[in-house]
């Protein structure tokens, strides 16, 4: 299922989390690309950009993104959103490879997994580079709460302050940051930051999308559902109601446009 009323989900992933846990999520393990198609279509969602979970451990991601592209192809209701580590070397070269494949759109990054802050200028250089390929730059800024991790896990989740120095040497570049909370997005819209996007996966509360659209505009917001690590249904549930058919799918076309 994949028209224009359909929403589109930001935020998904293809695999299974090495740590266990899962059995209350709607796509669980690593189903067939259409299995997961018609898992998402379920909940009224046309349109999914996915990225592999096997990326956030492996060595290198290309692996995991062609196994993926492999999964998908020829199925019009997932988007392939490759990983990138730009810690390694070659990345640019796994950039440019990635921009030709089709369907690609975005590009993944994972900081707080592939070992580096987002503080330091190389990332905004970095993240211009994503810009000149012509991708747009999805930052995975939290998968897991920390708090929950599994112990032999420290990584910590990208905070508000190093989002903000980041975002404020990236010109015209806007990313697509998910995985923050509702105080975390409240703490960026306080500091004035306005030029990135976001989804809803973290950001819990009372009426979230009204609630977290009182500091954080609205067209920035976008439905994530984070499946498989979160309940699919859930997280539609957050763009429910008034403004749902801009936030479930229109703000996602016009970051891709």
């Amino acid at each position: 299922m994949k028209t224009e009323t359909a929403m589109i989900d930001t935020n998904c992933w293809w695999g299974a989390w090495p740590f266990g846990g899962g059995a209350a999520t709607t796509v669980t393990g690593a189903p067939s690309g259409r299995e997961l198609a018609e898992r998402l279509a379920a909940h009224g969602i046309g349109e999914a950009w996915v990225s592999p979970l096997a990326a956030v451990w492996a060595a290198e991601p290309m692996t995991s993104n062609r196994e993926l592209a492999a999964v998908v192809a020829g199925i019009a209701a997932l988007r392939v959103v490759p990983v990138i580590n730009p810690v390694l070397p070659g990345w640019e070269e796994d950039l440019a490879h990635v921009a030709t494949w089709a369907g690609v759109r975005a590009v993944r990054w994972l900081p707080a997994y592939h070992g580096y802050r987002l503080g330091a200028a190389r990332w905004r250089a970095a993240a211009a580079r994503v810009a000149a390929a012509g991708l747009k730059l999805v930052v995975t800024a939290r998968l897991v709460d920390e708090r929950h991790e599994h112990h032999a896990v420290r990584g910590k989740p990208v905070g508000v302050a190093e989002l903000r120095r980041w975002l404020a040497g990236l010109g015209d570049v806007v990313p697509l940051v998910q995985g923050l909370t509702r105080h975390e997005l409240d703490g960026l819209a306080d500091d004035g930051v306005t030029n990135f996007c976001a989804d809803l996966s973290y950001a819990e509360w009372q009426e979230t999308m009204r609630t977290v659209a009182k500091k954080t505009a609205a067209r920035r917001l976008m439905l994530g559902t984070l499946t498989p690590l979160h309940v699919t249904a859930a997280q539609v549930a957050k763009v429910a109601g008034p403004g749902s058919a801009a936030m479930g799918a229109g703000h996602a076309r016009r970051f891709l446009a």
